[in-house]
């Protein structure tokens, strides 16, 4: 069973993840890329994202899984939840749980990124 610390720490992270995310989307959406390009560099950046996700939860002490299942969750639930709150700071970050093709790829290459980063990093 995970602790207080944990769950609290795995939920402010994910919720700093899904803010970095959907910042990532709309810079890549404003920066003019189109097709490929655009796809190549939102799977470099939610690779860059992953390992990030996995530096941090390993230097918070989180559990070896925390990682991918924070972007999972950053990925899928929080844009159904931020388009849900009605404060004016979420804003823009709402969406569907619905991924794209992009999306999707992006967050198979986030959370391998995340993996093998915590895999790595784990003592034997």
């Amino acid at each position: 069973m995970s602790s207080p610390r944990t769950i609290l720490i795995s939920i402010v992270l994910c919720v700093a993840v899904g803010f970095i995310w959907q910042g990532l989307v709309r810079l890549v959406a404003n920066s003019g890329a189109t097709d490929q390009p655009a796809v190549l560099l939102q799977v470099l950046l939610a690779a860059f994202l992953g390992l990030l996700t996995a530096v941090a939860a390993r230097s918070l002490r989180l559990g070896p899984a925390i990682a991918p299942a924070i972007l999972v969750l950053a990925w899928i639930i929080l844009p159904p939840v931020f388009e849900a709150l009605p404060w004016a700071l979420f804003n823009g970050l709402g969406g569907s749980a619905e991924l794209s093709a992009a999306n999707a790829v992006s967050l198979a290459v986030a959370t391998t990124a995340a993996a093998i980063t915590q895999s790595v990093s784990t003592p034997a």
